[in-house]
């Protein structure tokens, strides 16, 4: 056992030389982050929390779909021709 850092996200502007960290200013909802997704200008992740939106490329975030209340479950994120779709898994 131990304990389990957050999930880390960072981001390079220039493909990949440097590297700057995203993740030390997500709001704590997002630290649980397990999916990111980009539609055109748009970022989103999915957390235990739900689905969140950045438009700034991870700066800053907006909640735009929470789990429904009272279901144990998660969202999983597909994205098609610019299209994001998302489903709701119930359970484990």
């Amino acid at each position: 056992m131990g304990l389990r850092m957050p999930n880390m996200v960072f981001l390079s502007s220039d493909k990949g030389v440097t590297w700057k960290e995203l993740s030390n200013k997500f709001p704590i909802s997002l630290r649980s982050i397990y999916e990111m997704y980009q539609t055109n200008q748009y970022l989103f992740a999915c957390s235990n929390d739900g689905i969140f939106r950045s438009t700034d490329k991870g700066v800053t975030w907006e909640s735009v779909k929470q789990p429904p209340a009272g279901i144990a479950g998660f969202y999983k994120m597909f994205v098609s021709d610019q299209t994001l779709f998302a489903l709701f898994v119930e359970g484990c």
